[in-house]
């Protein structure tokens, strides 16, 4: 006997799947397929198929895709224990039109109808209002279950050319009530130049899963300087139907950068003929960053503050530390250079005024020779400030305020020697 098939409305995928404790979207059942009919049929028919259930759950929806068909009308689908057709669970009346054609439509059940692992049922649909077109096939492709088609009324049979690609499809949807897997690792987070890290929860919840193949991964990935060491947090795994699972990893954030230390430029510096050069602290002069310590307090200079340089080229090496260990360093040379002896002075050309002095020294030229600097000294050689001179300016003022009290020698240079006078400076 020929079969029919309801070529516009339905078809079944199934999967041979073992049999579950609980229903998630991994059991669905499934089947799509392609006829080639010779036969049109234009009767009311209800047609179905005939599954067995591969998880005791619930089945809360069905979706529908008609394809090259004419549907338009009121449609009811009812589910009945069985594969007789005789003991609806339930049922559900929709409504299709020929603008559904080839797109799926969701049709669910008010209340999700329970089933049981490896029991039988059948699944059938027929039309409520108007009439469609069913394709006749004396094949039965269905895989998983039986065709189910009954015969409403006298069917007027009708031949025509072979119509090929008709399509029709549907899918059993079980509830999900079953909650993702939730695995987490965990990881190392390092800051970057910013104090900042914020990474994929990814990275966290990679080895987490759910039956239906889709998860969202929510859990705080943002930390920042105040978290250096171990955090724990929560990762909440969620499926599309709202089920979620939790689980505890441990975040340990880190610090690998090192400060950024920029040191002064190289450094020109004169002392007096038998004297050496009494190196100071730099740090003062370099500019240090760091992206968590602020200030950074381990710092150091070699050689230190106060060693004695001698004429000749210097290398001064600054390293900070930051408070997790990290360290950085520069360098910058000091040339120690263009010493002078007292001997070579003469100084009847070059006026000084007032001595002693409390802010401003006033030198007056005499020579009629260009000056270019003068250099103020403590008595121990040690080179203290350098003014540039306005070479065509026949008086020049040095500020010395800034000066303690004491003895210093001032030397000024030309293009043809220099000149040394000895001062005192008062408050």
């Amino acid at each position: 006997m020929k079969k029919l098939i309801y070529a516009g409305l339905f078809l079944l995928f199934i999967y041979s799947n073992s049999a579950f404790a609980q229903c998630g979207p991994g059991n669905n059942i499934s089947q799509l397929i392609t006829s080639n009919s010779i036969l049109l049929n234009t009767s009311t028919v209800e047609v179905g198929q005939t599954f067995i259930a591969t998880c005791s759950g619930n089945i809360e929806s069905i979706t529908i895709r008609v394809v090259n068909v004419s549907v338009d009308g009121d449609h009811m689908l009812t589910i009945y224990d069985g594969l007789n057709a005789t003991n609806p669970l339930d049922s559900v009346i929709f409504n299709l039109t020929s603008l559904n054609n080839g797109i799926d439509a969701l049709v669910t059940f008010a209340t999700p109808i329970p089933v049981v692992s490896g029991n039988s049922y059948t699944f059938m649909n027929k039309f409520v209002t108007g009439e469609a077109s069913y394709f006749i096939s004396d094949s039965d492709p269905y895989a998983g279950g039986r065709c189910e088609f009954h015969v409403i009324g006298n069917p007027n049979f009708e031949v025509v050319p072979t119509y090929e690609f008709i399509d029709f499809y549907f899918i059993v949807h079980y509830q999900d009530n079953i909650s993702p897997l939730a695995v987490c690792d965990n990881i190392t987070a390092e800051l970057d130049s910013t104090g900042n890290v914020d990474f994929c929860p990814c990275l966290v919840g990679s080895g987490s899963s759910d039956d239906s193949g889709i998860f969202f991964l929510n859990m705080d990935s943002t930390f920042t300087c105040n978290d250096i060491g171990s955090n724990v947090i929560v990762l909440t795994v969620t499926d599309p139907s709202g089920n979620s699972a939790t689980c505890n990893a441990t975040i340990t954030v880190i610090d690998l950068l090192a400060p950024e230390i920029i040191c002064p430029s190289n450094q020109d510096t004169t002392v007096l003929a038998g004297n050496n050069y009494n190196l100071p602290d730099y740090f003062a002069s370099a500019t240090i960053t760091d992206n968590c310590t602020t200030p950074i307090l381990n710092m150091s200079q070699n050689p230190i503050a106060g060693t004695q340089l001698a004429e000749g080229v210097h290398t001064v090496t600054l390293t900070a530390v930051d408070e997790y260990g990290n360290s950085s360093d520069c360098s910058f040379d000091i040339t120690v250079a263009g010493t002078v002896s007292l001997e070579e002075f003469d100084n009847s050309l070059l006026e000084f005024y007032p001595n002693p002095v409390s802010k401003d020294l006033k030198i007056t030229n005499l020579t009629g020779i260009n000056l270019e600097q003068a250099t103020i000294y403590d008595m121990l050689g040690n080179s203290i400030i350098t003014f540039n001179l306005n070479e065509a300016v026949t008086e020049q003022k040095l500020d010395l305020s800034k000066l303690n009290s004491g003895v210093y020698l001032v030397v000024v240079q030309t293009v043809e020697g220099s000149f040394v006078k000895q001062i005192i400076k008062n408050d």
